[in-house]
């Protein structure tokens, strides 16, 4: 599993897709991915509490200089594109469960529109 610490260093050098904000919810049928439009790797937050407070200091720039108070409210980063099962779903955020790839089993909070439908196989 990625460390926190790690985590907000990616964060910080742009390399991990953390949307300004959600207006819909994906399709409730069908096996969802993680997706990002940009194709970077995804924050998976600790909890909804831990989404709102990571939004908030990148919001006030503090993961610029404290990363590793960002870095500690990530449960864990993820490519674009892994399969995830939704425990909960609401209007702005998702609790997800990854089932693939090495961070399976990580469990977390995410931008409820990251949740996208797998994309079905030519």
């Amino acid at each position: 599993m990625l460390r926190p610490l790690a985590a907000a260093f990616m964060l910080l050098a742009g390399n991990v897709a953390v949307p300004a904000g959600a207006t819909s919810d994906a399709a409730i049928l069908g096996p969802k991915v993680l997706r990002s439009g940009s194709g970077r790797p995804i924050a998976v937050w600790r909890d909804r509490e831990a989404l709102k407070e990571g939004f908030k200091l990148i919001e006030e720039g503090i993961h610029r200089t404290q990363p590793q108070l960002v870095g500690r409210l990530i449960a864990c980063v993820v490519p674009s594109e892994t399969r995830v099962t939704v425990t909960t779903r609401g209007m702005l955020t998702n609790v997800v469960l990854v089932v693939e790839g090495a961070q399976a089993g990580c469990r977390g909070a995410v931008d409820a529109d990251q949740v996208q439908p797998a994309r079905r196989p030519n």
